[in-house]
């Protein structure tokens, strides 16, 4: 006679996934800054933006037409395809024959006595993009009014985002705080007219606060190298001001740190005191866009004495391609690693990659120009002329590439964050950047993306959910191979997910099933001590739990006030080792779209 036991299932509902995660050299180096022809006070390029779809048009046939006379219009039209008919308003939109332009084929139409009106299928955009001129060709932040005006979905490789982060999608939910403080630890900032130095014309809008300059000691940390200049520029450009380009967390405060000189050099001593200084001054965020491949317990500690007073450190992970995070990125327990992307949404070839990855930014590369705008795909942002090799002009426009550029965009991004949560934790804002990343690589996080490329509106899209249940599934007692679920025709044991705050994608993962000594393990059927552990949304299409601790995409787009329901189905082990009580926990994610 086969032996019975117990299964109970338990349940955690996370808004977002925590990743857990484990992490200088005495010289420093600033992280790539390979430099292509500059953006001088010159005028750009600037292609006209699309403001129709190019191959189609809207047509509203009058009341009563029948179907047999609109396919008579569209033959003589040669209309190649009728793409959608609206179940509201019923107009049609329609695919024009190649060779022809949007305006002929309106006109066309609207000398068509059946038709009631016809017209452009015009592009509108409720997302707030800058006037900044140079903006259109920072496709790090945002395809859509860039160079490319189609957005993302024009992108040719397919990049989800466009190469971007979504910024315009971003920006209306908060542009930052003065009340957050990201000191820019680097080789100074352009940030005041004193003495021989001067303020970058692009930062005079930008917040500063005070902050120190370790090379010369003195409180007047002034960039004489660039490489600090063009990275506070990416987190807090002056923005709006019909001038030059973009910041991410333009109305964030910068507290420009020096530690690195005139070469981008410094020492373990001038950056281990930028940072106690940062956060004994009241930063909320360190951007270090600096490494090495030597480990410092000087610097070691002072990245932990910055995480142990609640400020979230954010470093490059270096420009030597190799399976090698640097210093202080690689002490992970401590400093979210960033890694660099390019406009396809690859990782550069220059990128470290291994362990301690926990994000990937855009970092360009100025060697190709994947979006055709005329210009390597860099990052874009003023600094000083040296930098580009330009020594004649004090300032110039810019493009840079390297994992020094793609982590200020992380760091923006946290201090947006911070904007809308200032009590989060390091923790709390490390949670947020890693589980609302675009996904890119394995599945998950892996050694050369981590958890994905950096998505400013899902890390900021306010969503929350809640669960109707008592916490568990009881199946009871069971037999071996037994297979059992909570459908009505089962054990009868709906668990019930209400989005508070939506749109939202859900998605669920399992632990394996456990006694406390012995487990049960996940796979696609069932064996010995392994079971099939399976997942619903209506109880027609079943899908399995094939690993464990590995997240599965269950239902995408529920609106606010939705209730969606969630059934689950075990097929026993055939054999196993322990008859004791089993049980798993099943998390329920809520993702922004």
């Amino acid at each position: 006679m086969s032996r019975k036991f117990s299964v109970l299932i338990k349940f955690l509902i996370p808004v977002l996934l925590l990743g857990l995660f484990w992490g200088l050299e005495s010289n420093w180096q600033t992280k790539a800054q390979t430099n292509l022809p500059i953006f001088e006070y010159k005028e750009l390029r600037r292609p006209p933006a699309e403001k129709y779809v190019s191959d189609e048009i809207i047509v509203k046939f009058k009341p009563g037409v029948p179907t047999e006379k609109i396919a008579e219009v569209y033959q003589k039209e040669q209309i190649p395809q009728e793409k959608y008919t609206s179940p509201y308003a019923g107009f049609r939109v329609l695919k024009i024959p190649a060779g022809k332009t949007v305006e002929e084929m309106v006109y066309r139409f609207q000398k068509n006595p059946l038709v009631d009106y016809a017209e452009p299928n015009f592009i509108y955009c409720a997302l707030w993009y800058p006037n900044d001129p140079y903006y259109q060709y920072q496709w790090h932040f945002d395809d859509n009014h860039t160079i490319n005006p189609g957005g993302a979905t024009s992108n040719p490789y397919g990049g989800a985002n466009g190469g971007g982060i979504r910024m315009e999608e971003a920006w209306p939910i908060t542009m930052g705080s003065s009340a957050i403080k990201v000191a820019i630890i680097d080789t100074g900032v352009a940030y005041e007219n004193y003495g021989t130095y001067k303020q970058a014309p692009d930062l005079t809008n930008t917040t500063f606060v005070a902050g120190y300059d370790f090379v010369n000691n003195d409180a007047h940390p002034n960039d004489d190298e660039g490489h600090g200049t063009h990275v506070a520029g990416t987190v807090a450009q002056s923005t709006n001001n019909t001038l030059g380009v973009a910041g991410i967390a333009f109305n964030t405060a910068i507290m420009p740190v020096k530690v690195l000189d005139r070469n981008g050099s410094g020492t373990d001593v001038w950056v281990s005191n930028g940072i106690h200084f940062a956060v004994d001054n009241g930063a909320k965020v360190i951007n270090l866009s600096l490494g090495g491949p030597s480990p410092s317990t000087t610097l070691e500690e002072a990245v932990s004495y910055a995480y142990n007073h609640g400020v979230t450190v954010i470093a490059a992970a270096g420009n030597d391609g190799t399976n090698s995070i640097d210093y202080p990125a690689a002490y992970n327990a401590y400093v979210i690693a960033v890694g660099a992307t390019r406009y396809d949404e690859t990782r550069t070839s220059y990128s470290d990659y291994g362990s301690c990855l926990d994000l990937v930014a855009p970092g360009g590369d100025v060697n190709v120009d994947q979006n055709q705008d005329g210009y390597g795909d860099g990052v874009l942002q003023q600094t000083l002329g040296k930098a580009c090799n330009t020594p004649q002009y004090d300032f110039v426009y810019c493009f840079m590439s390297g994992t020094s550029m793609s982590t200020p965009h992380v760091s923006g991004v946290a201090a947006l964050i911070l904007a809308q949560n200032p009590s989060f934790t390091p923790d709390q804002v490390r949670q947020r950047l890693q589980t609302t990343a675009e996904d890119k690589g394995d599945p998950g996080w892996d050694q050369y993306y981590g958890w994905g490329i950096v998505d400013a509106y899902k890390a900021l899209a306010p969503i929350a959910i809640s669960l109707t249940t008592d916490g568990s599934v009881a199946f009871g007692n069971r037999a071996l191979n037994e297979r059992i679920d909570t459908t009505s025709s089962g054990i009868n044991d709906v668990q019930t997910i209400h989005v508070d705050s939506g749109p939202v994608n859900l998605a669920v993962k399992s632990t394996k099933f456990s006694d406390g000594t012995n487990y049960w393990n996940l796979g696609m059927t069932n064996g010995a001590d392994q079971v099939e552990w399976d997942y619903t949304a209506d109880g027609s299409t079943w899908y399995v739990f094939a690993a464990p601790n590995t997240l599965y995409e269950f239902v995408n787009n529920l609106a606010t006030g939705v209730n969606q329901n969630i059934y689950f189905r075990l097929l026993l082990p055939t054999s196993t080792s322990s008859y004791n009580q089993h049980g798993a926990t099943v998390t329920i994610v809520a993702i922004a779209p």
